[in-house]
């Protein structure tokens, strides 16, 4: 190291990064896309992970991606005058291309709802399908169980999102009001994520939402998430059944449409050889 500076040689020596005048770096490409990563010498091994994951997200990119936005950064430059208004557009334009990407390649269609679950709540429990369905998205409509904070990681930045509920917004308290939300949007030429807490077929008023679709003719789709009996039995770490003892499970809710409705006549139908999960039991 001493000879090659007495020469004006710059040096580099692995495991060494006190003895280096530069480093070499891991790097990332695709395409026209080189993304260059260093530790300055103190953990390659760290940096070679880094750039197999981002080989790895630049590989689901489209492929006629770059190309398609360096034309619009030319038509940008050509018509716009200030900073902010180019940035904005591309961004915008940027969002739109990944948006209909994401479509194609998971299959999902414009003009139509995707009712979704999302777990009962811990970012663990969402599945695969409803995070590629975050990220098709043209807007969202959730209800309030959901953290849609969780999500904003596989957004795109402008994709618009309304929620639902009596506490959150007064004016969709009402099932057809949202209803109506959700086949307005669609006929927009939208593609529509409805996200539910649990999964969409316990308790969630979907049919409703389902027959609204019908008789609107909007195409739709569910995709199933984790509902809330099954990870309350994982966190009590815990079957729900149990082979010649628990023969049956029941999910029941003790939130009545009907006033008159009492759940004590539902529990009496029960015994020691079935599992019973209430759900939104806080009402009675």
């Amino acid at each position: 190291y001493s000879e090659s500076k007495q020469q004006g040689i710059l040096f580099n020596s692995a495991d060494m990064p006190d003895c280096c005048d530069f480093y070499l770096t891991s790097v990332a490409r695709h395409k026209d896309i080189s993304i260059g990563i260093s530790s300055n010498g103190i953990a390659p091994i760290i940096t070679q992970y880094l750039r197999d994951q981002i080989n790895n997200l630049l590989s689901d990119l489209p492929a006629t991606l770059l190309a398609e936005m360096h034309n619009l950064r030319t038509h940008a430059k050509q018509t716009l005058i200030t900073f902010n208004e180019k940035k904005h557009y591309l961004q915008r334009q940027f969002a739109e291309l990944m948006k209909q990407h994401w479509q194609q390649q998971y299959g999902f269609t414009r003009g139509s709802v995707l009712l979704v679950g999302c777990g009962p709540g811990h970012d663990s429990l969402y599945t695969m399908a409803a995070i590629q369905a975050i990220k098709a998205a043209d807007c969202i409509i959730y209800d309030s169980l959901v953290q849609l904070a969780s999500f904003k990681n596989y957004m795109e930045f402008d994709t618009p999102c309304t929620i639902t509920g009596k506490k959150a917004n007064p004016c969709l308290q009402a099932q057809d009001n949202i209803n109506q939300l959700l086949i307005n949007e669609a006929q927009k030429g939208r593609f529509v994520v409805r996200l539910k807490g649990g999964d969409p077929s316990f308790f969630a008023r979907t049919m409703e939402e389902i027959s609204a679709f019908q008789a609107a003719s909007i195409s739709y789709r569910i995709i199933a998430g984790v509902t809330a009996a099954s990870a309350a039995g994982a966190m009590l770490n815990t079957g729900l059944s149990l082979r010649k003892e628990i023969l049956t499970i029941s999910f029941i809710t003790a939130s009545f449409s009907h006033p008159d409705q009492d759940i004590r006549t539902i529990l009496a139908q029960f015994n020691d050889q079935s599992t019973l999960v209430i759900y939104m039991p806080l009402h009675k």
